[in-house]
């Protein structure tokens, strides 16, 4: 009898781990509640969710790469702390270094924040190690990223019904083309006489905030280093503004290649726009708040 007992108590401790500290009979979302057969095991307060900021499948090739984190806060509590991105990225004379990179967060009750992580693309493992740690220390939740650990020319379709994938991917690019400028018998990382294999086009899109409706664009110009073109409407760009605006300017500003996809309406609304008077300009666009463009 007690030898059976014991595996009773045993199951009902296993049945609490799987199914994240609540009873079996508890109501969804119900709090985990103490019972005789083991101690309470706490339901996780947060849930992260992490992309690399054009997708999973973008290529990053040896350089910066950010990563957007929504760290979604499900206790009737604000959670702060710390999000800490770890990997592998490429050294010297072919040996891999640790990187790491860290950002404060506050999670209000029930509620999600966005964070971004700049992170170097990883070198053996096509994975970044993501750790969101409370301010006890503790580890509230744990992530793998994917990213994508291809050499390949990047564009970048900034729009919330991309196309452009759908027609270019994977086009056959010059095999001339080398992620480090010049090619001469190695990469600055690794060792080897071997050419180069003829890369082919990845296009990649950013994350959409669905709250705003905005896209969700680097906030440093790093974050941009595996892009080789951007493609944009003219009116996202008249709505970019903080970071995001200065991170793009000053990629351009780098070397960037920028593509600005201009609507008729807008080039229309843009010359009324310079041909109206003092006295209409502000009645408008000032005291009426009119967007353009």
């Amino acid at each position: 009898m007690k030898a059976r007992a014991a595996l009773i108590a045993f199951g009902l401790v296993a049945s609490g781990l799987l199914l994240g500290g609540r009873d079996v009979g508890a109501a969804p979302g119900a709090p985990a509640s103490s019972s005789a057969s083991g101690p309470t095991i706490a339901a996780p307060v947060l849930n992260l969710v992490a992309h690399a900021s054009f997708g999973d499948d973008a290529a990053s090739a040896d350089g910066w790469v950010e990563v957007v984190v929504r760290v979604e806060n499900v206790s009737p509590a604000a959670v702060k702390g710390t999000l800490e991105l770890t990997g592998m990225t490429y050294g010297v004379r072919g040996k891999d270094v640790p990187t790491k990179s860290r950002a404060p967060f506050h999670a209000p009750p029930t509620s999600s924040v966005v964070v971004h992580l700049p992170a170097h693309a990883p070198a053996s493992t096509p994975n970044l190690a993501l750790k969101a740690i409370g301010e006890d220390g503790s580890t509230l939740a744990t992530l793998n990223v994917p990213v994508s650990m291809q050499d390949s020319p990047l564009v970048v379709d900034v729009s919330p019904t991309p196309r452009l994938g759908v027609q270019m991917r994977l086009w056959s690019v010059n095999p001339g083309w080398c992620p480090y400028g010049s090619f001469t018998g190695g990469s600055p990382y690794l060792t080897g006489t071997a050419a180069p294999t003829t890369p082919h086009l990845t296009v990649g899109a950013p994350r959409y905030d669905a709250t705003t409706g905005d896209p969700i664009l680097p906030d440093r110009a790093a974050g941009y280093a595996p892009v080789s073109a951007l493609v944009m409407h003219s009116e996202t760009i008249a709505k970019l503004e903080g970071e995001p605006l200065e991170a793009m300017i000053n990629w351009v500003l780098s070397g960037g290649t920028l593509a600005i996809v201009m609507q008729v309406i807008g080039i229309v609304e843009g010359i009324m726009y310079l041909t109206k008077s003092d006295e209409e300009f502000v009645r408008t666009y000032v005291e009426g708040r009119k967007g353009w463009f």
